[in-house]
């Protein structure tokens, strides 16, 4: 009540705001600490991350039903058809994680998902850095971690839901899709086979 300003991460979240509580809020999506610009990833992550070798595509997460794994394993598979050396790893827990695994298990695809489980922050920026593709198909306006891999040089694909600022989106990092499996797979493959 007594605060001078009012910041949000999402104009969703300003329209809310005025909305519910007759409050005017500015977004302010500066998310990254400053001492990520002198962070030096340790590239030997890749092999945690995928073994075998071939491209990775990264989830990192809390895993419940808002945060759309089902829609990211469910497209992953699809992603297999046009880059079948690919792996999908999952980083995080959370209440979904059971049901999860089990669409792991029952699309086939256990040799080609892991599980990282929780991932502390010191060593998140390395998981980051020895991904190609960072993929969030949450149901969010807003979400910082594909920014945090965007600050590793990893390519991100979200859905039409994110927002975010039009340099941002046009950057050559960013793959847009909409949330459903065909487009998530497209935009995952694209990003997969794009220079960088």
């Amino acid at each position: 009540r007594g605060a001078r300003a009012v910041v949000a991460p999402s104009m969703r979240t300003v329209r809310e705001l005025r909305a519910i509580h007759g409050v005017e809020a500015t977004v302010v999506r500066g998310c990254l600490p400053s001492s990520l610009l002198e962070k030096r990833p340790v590239r030997s992550g890749r092999l945690l991350l995928a073994p075998e070798g071939g491209p990775v595509v990264l989830s990192v997460c809390r895993l419940e039903p808002v945060k759309r794994i089902d829609l990211l394993i469910r497209s992953f598979a699809r992603v297999r058809v046009d880059v079948p050396d690919a792996t999908l790893v999952i980083a995080g827990r959370g209440p979904d994680e059971p049901r999860l695994r089990a669409l792991v298990r029952d699309s086939g695809l256990d040799a080609h998902v892991g599980f990282a489980g929780y991932v502390p922050e010191e060593q998140i920026w390395d998981y980051y850095a020895a991904a190609d593709v960072l993929a969030a198909p949450a149901m969010a306006d807003f979400v910082i971690a594909p920014y945090e891999a965007m600050a590793m040089g990893c390519r991100v694909v979200w859905t039409t839901e994110m927002e975010t600022e039009p340099e941002i989106e046009h950057s050559g990092q960013v793959f847009v899709a909409r949330p459903d499996e065909e487009s998530f797979a497209s935009a995952t493959v694209q990003a997969l086979r794009a220079d960088g």
